[in-house]
């Protein structure tokens, strides 16, 4: 398998000039009782921990961590603490990440109904690897608000024109791997799953050279430097970061721990974004809710691979993928315009892991069902993606204007099915998928008990054309003053394209969907969750998109 790391560079920038950094001259005073007595519960916490590594890294161990993690959540929440480096610019997002990394290790599970479909990720409060990671995190934080004076952080500094030079060559090896690695993901997966399987969760993955590269590219710009100088939290912070992504370079990046140190460097992006005068994002919403997962798809090796990528794949490279359960998870240095909204770095990350979540429980869970391995589902999964599925979206050169549009909806409308509602790639699942009436029931999670629990529920849920259509006639993937043509035509994004192009599928994939299903399901809003409802009112303009229907009758 072409590896996703073509250069041979190490991690630390090769030119640019060298600074010597200074974090600001005197730390805030903070209540000292509170910082030593906390640290002193995270030591020993964290020396019981190396006394007894558990086989399941997410085993509940309330009796090694939940003294010191229930103090650091009543430390993260201490008035006086907060207002004690509250000029430092980093401060309050640094802590509001940790607060969230916190609350995800005391969360408890519960169920509201026997109909939830999936089987329990964590099987309880304080799960072992998460609460070691969320005391380092802590114990992170704490030294970063001492900062003492004397503390100096020697930085390479890369300039902007050796950035973007080094980015450059960077893109270049890292997009022509992941390319190598799409056009055969099942040779990919199998190579990759056979290395976990031999070397356990800590083989060696030189495919992640380029993507640490990248990380360390970017904690050396100029901008991030000079923030450091203004920030004892961001200094302390960023030393952790690049310590950690240049120890995995040197150890031959081992896997899990590749990965960690790769969202560690994610998350430090994300409180140098919102320490910024001029970040304007909304406020945390998919840590808030889904930072556990990473937690379950961690420990999923070697059935499932999590690959991070900053090489943006679109829509047809993710359904070329969709065959196996390897999961891309995009990593962005900056924030950006995703599914409707603007997510920085550390969101971003957290929005791809849900995504693979769920793709992963489906497809595992549908293995289970038929009696067969995840990787002989992969087989036949990825059989049906490339001789099935590909060929009705494939556009040739040769292809009228007409069959161009049709293929670029039907590719949406598989896009919908298997990555957005994350079902299993096989025929029998799709045929399924577009027969799923308005308000079928589907799984959704709510947290609730002041936080302290996340309760799985079954909720009404929309069909998968009324989805297709509403994204698209929306602000889901572009904007409706800047349509992208590559995604959809323009003026082929009403619901009767919709449906029209849901018939060919079924009949050139021989499912048993009739075309007034078709016609209905696509016509029908009905099980719309309401925020979605309410970012698609904003756009309601007859020359956008129709109104909301509340019953099929409303077509009439």
């Amino acid at each position: 398998m072409s590896q996703i790391s073509n250069s041979q560079a190490t991690a630390q920038p090769s030119t640019g000039q060298v600074a010597t950094i200074s974090p600001p001259s005197s730390p805030p005073k903070y209540p000292y009782d509170m910082r030593l007595k906390l640290l002193d519960k995270i030591h020993q916490a964290l020396q019981k921990a190396e006394q007894c590594q558990p086989r399941d890294v997410n085993e509940p161990s309330p009796e090694i961590f939940k003294a010191a993690i229930d103090l650091a959540w009543e430390a993260v929440h201490d008035c006086c603490l907060k207002s004690a480096y509250k000029d430092d610019p980093a401060a309050i997002p640094a802590f509001t990440q940790l607060e969230c990394t916190l609350k995800h290790v005391r969360f408890s599970f519960s169920r509201s109904t026997p109909l939830y479909v999936h089987e329990d990720v964590l099987r309880g409060p304080y799960t072992f690897e998460p609460c070691r990671a969320a005391l380092e995190s802590t114990q992170d934080l704490l030294l970063a608000i001492k900062a003492p004076p004397a503390e100096l952080l020697s930085s390479e500094v890369v300039s902007e024109e050796v950035f973007k030079l080094t980015l450059k060559d960077l893109e270049q090896s890292h997009k022509s791997a992941v390319s190598d690695l799409i056009k055969d993901p099942l040779l990919a997966y199998k190579e990759l799953h056979a290395r976990l399987e031999s070397g356990g969760p800590n083989a060696l993955f030189p495919e992640l050279s380029d993507m640490v590269q990248f990380l360390d590219l970017h904690m050396h710009r100029e901008a991030i430097s000079e923030a450091l100088c203004n920030s004892s939290v961001l200094t302390k912070l960023h030393n952790v970061a690049v310590s950690r992504l240049s120890q995995v370079t040197e150890e031959g990046f081992p896997y899990r721990k590749t990965v960690n140190a790769i969202e560690n460097a994610v998350a430090f992006l994300d409180i140098y974004a919102r320490s910024r005068a001029d970040f304007k994002a909304p406020p945390l919403y998919h840590s808030h809710r889904y930072q556990y997962y990473t937690y379950f798809l961690k420990a999923q090796t070697p059935n499932h691979v999590l690959l991070p990528i900053f090489h943006d794949v679109g829509a047809t490279a993710l359904l070329q993928m969709r065959g196996v359960p390897i999961s891309f998870v995009g990593v962005q240095a900056e924030t950006q315009w995703v599914d409707g909204f603007w997510q920085s770095p550390l969101e971003f990350w957290y929005h791809d892991i849900n995504h693979s979540r769920r793709m992963f429980q489906f497809f595992s869970e549908h293995a289970k069902s038929v009696g067969v391995s995840v990787i002989e589902l992969a087989e036949m999964s990825h059989h049906f993606i490339k001789n099935e599925v590909l060929p009705v979206m494939a556009i040739k050169q040769t292809d009228s204007d007409e069959e161009k549009k049709q293929k670029r909806m039907a590719k949406m409308i598989f896009f919908e099915m298997f990555h957005e509602d994350a079902q299993a790639a096989v025929k029998s699942v799709a045929e399924g998928s577009l027969l799923r009436a308005p308000n079928t029931l589907t799984p959704f999670e709510h947290i609730i008990d002041d936080e302290t629990r996340v309760m799985y529920t079954m909720e009404p849920g929309a069909t998968i054309l009324a989805y297709v259509y509403r994204k698209l006639a929306g602000n889901f993937y572009d904007r409706p003053d800047n349509r992208q043509e590559y995604i959809c035509i323009a003026d082929f994004r009403t619901q009767e394209d919709v449906a029209s192009v849901a018939n060919t599928l079924v009949a050139k994939l021989g499912l048993n969907v009739s075309s007034k299903i078709n016609t209905a399901y696509a016509y029908n809003d009905e099980g719309l969750p309401d925020d979605f409802r309410m970012e698609v009112e904003k756009l309601i303009d007859s020359g956008l998109m129709v109104p909301l229907s509340t019953s099929l009758k409303s077509k009439s």
